[in-house]
């Protein structure tokens, strides 16, 4: 087993460290997995919140006791400013949540129906492969071969999305390829194009040695599978590439920090009791900045946080299904008696 590197793509390495999902249990209630930190953004929120009361709890103590001033004239006015301000910033980090979602579901989809349409043709690849005894050496040459290709087909489309310090992903392994197309393979920076390309020609070679027997319509389906492949592949490269747009991302970090500064005053002018101005603030800033760090965990699907993707182990259970493919009593459907 050989692993793939982005800027070396086979040479071999020490397999990353699985990286799965954060797998929860609601439990009965709903709610046993409430006060878990793994994955959470509640550590950097409270932190945010923790520190804003503690300044509006000051900060009032020290106006009602020096300053003397009057809370209630300016009650009606902050009420109205506080509220105009928090419908545009929870607008605005709404808005946000939704785009950081939808790329998070598109992602995953995309990159599964990658796994989808390339195991389909291998495996279609396999079944339309002659049955003649005289040429089993040819077709088991072309299936090996095959199959690790297009392990590192998938790897190499993985590491172009990838967004990790360790991109390293397993492939089946290199051996038996010819050391010049793999330093070939080396010196390019779409290797995707590449391995697609030596896979549709290594297809129609075997096509014209009568290893894969299947009529011409028959065989076309496996081109079209590598074809939806790479187109969906480009889409995700879409998520990976295009970001969330500068202006709407320095708006709401612009806004969350006059939100900030302002809580306390806003606070003072509306509650009397510091300790209930305190609780207010650390609740207000406590909801639109855990929101706010939950669409950011989002936005990206294919780095390293908790809450992204399995990459690593989208990769290793591709190879176990080529691998499961390669097997003999995969490839002999059972006697029927």
């Amino acid at each position: 087993q050989g692993s793939c590197e982005k800027s070396n793509a086979c040479i071999s390495h020490a397999a990353p460290s699985d990286r799965a999902m954060i797998d929860y249990h609601i439990g009965k209630w709903g709610v046993k997995f409430s006060f878990q930190l793994r994955g959470s953004v509640f550590p950097k929120s409270i932190l945010v919140a923790g520190s804003n009361a503690i300044f509006t709890a000051g900060m009032h103590y020290a106006l009602t006791r020096f300053a003397d001033m009057d809370q209630s004239s300016n009650k009606s006015n902050a009420v109205h400013l506080w509220t105009a301000f928090n419908f545009v910033l929870g607008f605005l980090i709404i808005f946000r949540t939704q785009q950081a979602y939808s790329k998070f579901w598109e992602g995953g989809t995309l990159l599964q129906q990658v796994r989808g349409e390339w195991f389909n043709a291998t495996s279609s690849s396999v079944a339309f492969c002659s049955s003649d005894p005289e040429k089993r050496g040819e077709v088991e040459e072309f299936q090996h071969l095959l199959v690790r290709l297009m392990s590192m087909l998938y790897c190499a489309a993985l590491q172009q999305v990838a967004r990790m310090k360790d991109e390293q992903f397993d492939i089946i392994d290199n051996f038996g390829i010819d050391d010049d197309k793999l330093a070939y393979l080396e010196s390019k920076e779409d290797k995707c194009e590449v391995l697609l390309q030596w896979i549709q020609r290594l297809l129609c070679d075997n096509i014209k040695k009568d290893i894969l027997t299947a009529s011409p319509p028959i065989m076309s389906r496996i081109f079209h599978e590598l074809s939806r492949g790479i187109v969906n592949l480009q889409n995700a490269r879409k998520i990976a590439e295009f970001v969330f747009p500068f202006p709407y991302a320095q708006m709401i970090s612009v806004l969350l920090m006059v939100q900030w500064f302002c809580v306390p005053f806003i606070t003072f002018s509306i509650v009397e009791s510091w300790w209930l101005a305190s609780g207010m603030a650390f609740l207000s800033v406590l909801t639109f900045w855990s929101i706010n760090f939950i669409a950011m965990e989002l936005e990206m699907p294919y780095g390293d946080d908790l809450n992204d993707l399995p990459i690593a182990n989208m990769m290793k259970d591709f190879n176990c299904s080529l691998r499961t493919l390669m097997e003999q009593s995969c490839q002999l459907p059972p006697s029927f008696e």
